[in-house]
């Protein structure tokens, strides 16, 4: 999404649902991939796996897990301590983890909402449509972006890329009520561009405000 590329629609996520669908594996063993179509995945504590991948249950990942990708359709991802992954993305579930995750590349909802704090480190992009993204003490190697959702940014967070808020197709999108959110604490750095391509409440301290680019009809 460099540049304030616009964000796909990410459908591309429910072909995971017809991937799936013909795939039941639980092996758990190390470096094998896990397929699961209504049982939730667990991963203890320490395992190294490939590929995880759920249709309709949870994954839950313990502590100093490492794995290759996580991908789900209907269910939420969780994660412990130390947790070392390839890219995550989920369709209508939400993402949390606790300290210390290290994701190599991007992360990517639908309607799930994100939730990182405590050390976290994302190598690109974290993007989502309809979820909420909140961020504290977490560093993010490209851009932010959104659709629909509120962005919380604390803790010294930091943004190597740009900030996007996309336009979207709802009649409604210029409604004050519907209106994402965008809030940013004083000790945060953003090193890319606030951009707007839809109304957005804006809650930021004074010297991120040159940073914001309306790029719609106000």
């Amino acid at each position: 999404m460099k540049n304030a590329q616009r964000l796909k629609p990410l459908v591309s996520f429910f072909a995971v649902g017809i991937t799936l669908g013909a795939i039941h594996m639980n092996v758990y063993a190390h470096g094998k991939d896990v397929s699961d179509m209504f049982d939730d995945v667990h991963i203890e504590d320490g395992r190294s796996v490939g590929e995880l991948s759920a249709l309709n249950s949870d994954i839950e990942l313990g502590d100093s897990v490492t794995a290759a990708s996580i991908s789900t359709v209907n269910g939420d991802i969780t994660m412990g301590y130390g947790v070392r992954i390839q890219s995550i993305s989920a369709v209508n579930g939400d993402i949390e983890a606790k300290s210390d995750l290290f994701v190599e590349h991007s992360i990517s909802t639908v309607n799930g909402d994100i939730q990182f704090s405590d050390g976290a480190e994302v190598g690109r992009d974290i993007e989502t449509v309809n979820g909420d993204i909140s961020l504290a003490q977490v560093i993010v190697g490209d851009d932010i972006g959104t659709v629909n959702g509120d962005i919380s940014l604390a803790d010294a967070t930091r943004v190597s890329g740009d900030i996007v808020f996309e336009k979207s197709n709802s009649d409604n999108d210029w409604s004050d009520s519907n209106s994402p959110k965008l809030t940013i604490d004083s000790d945060v750095t953003v090193d890319g561009s606030i951009i707007l391509y839809r109304k957005v409440k804006l809650d930021v301290p004074d010297h991120l405000l040159d940073k914001v680019e309306y790029r719609y009809q106000q």
